[in-house]
């Protein structure tokens, strides 16, 4: 096991690397000599060392495995298979890996672990099920951890510039072939994400899918210059002799065809200099069969044949845990997040479907040597330049005493004109001083304070519901009256107030038409707090993750509907309704819930993420 440390230590910096490399001690040259016994394995040490280690290959163990697909299996039996997976490693130096692992957590880190092995066993067993020692959590369930796997002496097929240039598109294609599947609650979810993010064009869906028509949707996008960068594949899996495939519909009004993982390697292959990402939304996508045998799953297929992303399951997938994993992924891929960001929101997502799984069964297959920010739908935003660096001050000139020549060379004053000279000098300064001093001052600031009177009423003219002008016009005219802010006791609270009403979306519900408010001398208390010119009103454009994700979607109450929730977290901490277009009457309950939200907790747990902006499908 290797690892590497970014020397930053923030968030949004390079994550912890850890790679896990295996090999099995016996027939290392052929990844498929699996023999049902007990197995001993090298794991590779930090100095490129080896380390061995055995795993019993019995029959309990199988049992276990299968037991941990079911949705009635025993907790108990999760528990076992996960320490069972932490002691296979511990020999190898693990615990090193978790201290960094639970290191990382406290420092808000990112880690990704990648599983490299050359014994193809070992991809059947569910890494994600690993539980920490100190904890008892297990490795999938870690919100800042990354877990993945790649195929030793494998790589990606380079892409084509012009093929991955400019915004991405996806292919929805899903087939009943095998009985029915959430099409229309799945596609829903992936066209919601494209609307929400302005990318209606990004989605094109190919219903009743077969071989063949995946064939000629991808070459026909390829033959117009727009390639696909994405497909996503709904349908059902199904065994194919001691491996699994995928159920499709039939060429000509025949039987469903069952593909197997060599025929859709064989189909998608050549499209992979464009087609980065694979979605498998199926059950057993994942799933190898039994141990040993040479196909390998279909995830693993794709994978070796040079796929940059496959995302699949190795158990059965429930419909909610993969409707929701799909639009938690293409709601982030489409806001510009990485791959790696975006299956994390989907494992996160995919948890909360409380029958299944389906947070530990999926899989990402990538190679780390892609690096950890593959872009696929939208391209990556370039760094921000650097500042320049301020110029430095013009060195003081120092002055100095004249030379000897000069001295010299000039005849030496009396003592009594030396001092006459000295005197008008700095007369004749000071008063050209005074002069340029009054003739640069405005009118305004020489005559005398006017009395509190004099001063005028602040007035804050109406707003109208939902329009950002009105905050912007208030923020101006409070900075208008900075020079008497102690009259605005009344008017600084009622601004607060109304300013974080104007943050919401002003469609989601009407709000109450402003009275003119005229603050005089008579309001005047202590001195207000000044606003904060800091705090935008504006769409954050950076994406919350997952810690503030959860944080805001447990504030909110039932919404007694299903609606599209985007909340925004300032800079203060405050997290506000965004944009609610479809919540109606539902929106003054959010509301209510998200002011609950204490912002010292964002300001103590993830201030380096503030501000930002998050997207909830809130039921």
């Amino acid at each position: 096991m290797t690892s590497t440390t970014a020397a930053s230590s923030s968030r949004d910096d390079e994550p912890i690397h850890i790679e896990l490399e295996l090999v099995r001690a016996e027939a290392a040259d052929d990844a498929f000599a699996f023999r049902f016994a007990r197995q001993t394995y090298l794991v590779r040490g930090a100095q490129g060392s080896y380390e061995t280690t055995e795993l019993p290959w019995s029959r309990e163990l199988l049992r276990d495995l299968e037991e941990v697909r079911t949705p009635d299996r025993d907790p108990a039996t999760v528990a076992r298979v996960g320490e069972l997976l932490r002691e296979l490693l511990d020999p190898a130096g693990w615990s090193r890996h978790e201290a960094t692992i639970v290191e990382a957590r406290a420092s808000r880190r990112r880690v990704h672990i990648t599983i490299r092995s050359a014994a193809a066993e070992l991809y059947a067993l569910p890494w994600e099920l690993l539980t920490l020692r100190a904890d008892g959590q297990h490795l999938g369930a870690l919100d800042h951890v990354l877990l993945r796997y790649a195929w030793p002496g494998t790589a990606t097929v380079s892409a084509e510039p012009e093929a991955i240039d400019g915004p991405g598109r996806v292919l929805v294609a899903w087939s009943a072939g095998g009985g029915g599947v959430p099409a229309a609650e799945q596609t829903k979810a992936i066209e919601r994400a494209a609307s929400a993010t302005e990318r209606d064009d990004a989605v094109e869906v190919l219903p009743n899918a077969s071989y063949g028509s995946i064939a000629d949707a991808l070459e026909a996008a390829a033959a117009t210059g727009r390639p696909f960068r994405a497909l996503h594949l709904l349908c059902h899996g199904a065994e194919v002799g001691s491996t699994f495939g995928l159920s499709l519909d039939a060429e000509d009004d025949g039987r469903p065809a069952v593909v197997d993982a060599g025929r859709l390697q064989q189909l998608l292959a050549p499209h992979a200099h464009a087609l980065r990402l694979v979605v498998v939304a199926a059950c057993d996508g994942g799933n190898m069969g039994q141990p040993g045998n040479r196909i390998g799953s279909v995830a693993q297929r794709l994978h070796r044949a040079g796929v940059q992303y496959v995302i699949a399951s190795r158990y059965p997938l429930s419909a909610r845990g993969s409707t929701r994993m799909a639009g938690a992924l293409y709601q982030a891929l489409l806001e510009g997040e990485s791959v790696e960001r975006g299956f994390v929101e989907a494992r996160t997502a995919a948890s909360r479907e409380v029958s299944q799984l389906d947070w530990a069964s999926l899989q990402l297959y990538a190679r780390p040597e892609d690096g950890d920010r593959g872009h696929v739908l939208v391209p990556p935003t370039a760094p921000k330049a650097a500042p320049e660096p301020a110029p430095s001050p013009e060195p003081a000139v120092a002055v100095t005493a004249p030379t000897t020549d000069v001295l010299a060379s000039a005849p030496p004053p009396t003592p009594r004109t030396s001092r006459w000279v000295a005197y008008l000098a700095v007369a004749s300064t000071t008063i050209i001083a005074v002069f340029l001093i009054l003739a640069f001052i405005p009118d305004e600031y020489l005559e005398e304070d006017p009395e509190e009177d004099d001063y005028p009423a602040a007035v804050v003219g109406t707003t109208t519901p939902g329009s950002s002008e009105g905050i912007e016009d208030e923020r101006a005219t409070y900075e208008t009256y900075d020079t008497f802010a102690e009259t605005h006791g009344t008017y600084a609270d009622t601004y607060e107030t109304y300013a974080d009403t104007h943050e919401t979306n002003g469609d989601t519900a009407a709000e109450p038409e402003r009275e003119q408010v005229t603050v005089s001398k008579q309001n005047k208390t202590t001195k207000p707090p000044r606003a904060n010119p800091a705090i935008t009103t504006t769409r954050p454009s950076k994406r919350c993750g997952s810690g503030i994700k959860e944080l805001v979607r447990d504030s909110l109450p039932s919404s007694g509907g299903r609606y599209d929730l985007e909340a925004w977290a300032r800079e203060d901490g405050r997290v506000v309704l965004g944009k609610c277009p479809d919540c109606g009457d539902a929106a003054g309950k959010a509301k209510s819930g998200l002011q609950k939200i204490k912002s010292s907790t964002l300001t103590s747990n993830w201030k380096d993420e503030l501000p930002c902006r998050t997207t909830i499908d809130w039921q």
